[in-house]
């Protein structure tokens, strides 16, 4: 859960989307294209997008095995992008 005040204000630049990879997912199968297409069934994963679907940023960064992202990670990839 984020709570930092700090890392809310940044966020609330972004229109945010949640992918459900679990089962009994009403929308498995697109759920599934979707995390086959960013190459990972690590969680948790964050992908920030451009809004033409292009990656800007991604935690934890790739050959990661990291299943912390941390505020400090998080806002510094926020703040890279204006």
């Amino acid at each position: 859960m984020l709570v930092s005040t700090e890392v809310t204000k940044e966020l609330e630049r972004f229109v945010r989307a949640k992918l459900w990879t679990g089962p009994g997912e009403a929308n498995a199968d697109e759920n599934n294209r979707a995390r086959l297409s960013y190459g990972t069934a690590a969680l948790p994963l964050l992908v920030l997008l451009d809004s033409d679907g292009k990656e800007l940023a991604r935690l934890p960064k790739p050959g990661r095995a990291n299943f912390v992202i941390t505020e400090e990670q998080l806002l510094e990839e926020l703040r890279k992008i204006r």
